[in-house]
């Protein structure tokens, strides 16, 4: 599981799809300013509707921990910890998007990033603001990172409906992937 100053421990999620040449895909819900008043995991401290509404599409599509059954993972993205595995446990804290130190914070999800492990490529769909989608945009900046919005807006029907063909697909890719590597063996992927 990732902790929330040591997002390292996705890189083996990372690795492994690396290995194969493909794309690693992350889901990432941004936090809210709606808050709960005691200690909580971080998917249960955020009590906005929208932000409610978010939380339960990436439990949908990708688990509720953090990473689901298939390991394909989701992070929140926080203005205070930046990338934040779900079930990390946090205090409540006052710090807003708006609020929020705005160059500290695209340094710090900048990090996290090269931490996750970046260099084979990575696609980010994110399920959140403005705000937070400039935030990721900065920090990825140079990086082989691609960034979709794919904000519920009100849609969260359709947005579930989108993020499962995004997640078919991708079980159809590791699919494939699974059978090169059966057909042809582990020396072309080595």
């Amino acid at each position: 599981m990732i902790d929330v100053y040591s997002p390292n421990s996705y890189r083996r999620y990372v690795d492994a799809w690396n290995e194969i040449g493909c794309r690693t895909t992350l889901m990432i819900v941004g936090c809210g300013k709606v808050k709960g008043e005691e200690r909580a995991a971080a998917m249960d401290l955020y009590r906005g509707d929208l932000t409610s509404k978010r939380i339960q599409i990436a439990k949908d599509l990708r688990g509720g921990d953090g990473a689901s059954h298939d390991g394909q993972p989701w992070l929140i993205i926080s203005a205070e910890h930046g990338l934040v595995m779900p079930s990390r446990i946090l205090d409540p804290y006052e710090t807003t998007i708006s609020t929020t130190d705005r160059a500290a914070l695209v340094e710090k999800v900048r990090r996290q990033l090269i931490g996750i492990g970046v260099e084979h490529g990575l696609t980010l769909i994110v399920e959140a603001g403005a705000a937070y989608l400039s935030i990721l945009d900065d920090a990825a900046e140079g990086m082989d990172v691609w960034i979709s919005s794919g904000r519920v807006t009100g849609m969260v029907g359709y947005a579930k409906a989108a993020g499962r063909r995004i997640l078919d697909w991708h079980d159809d890719m590791t699919q494939k992937a699974d059978a090169y590597r059966e057909r042809w063996g582990e020396e072309l992927y080595s």
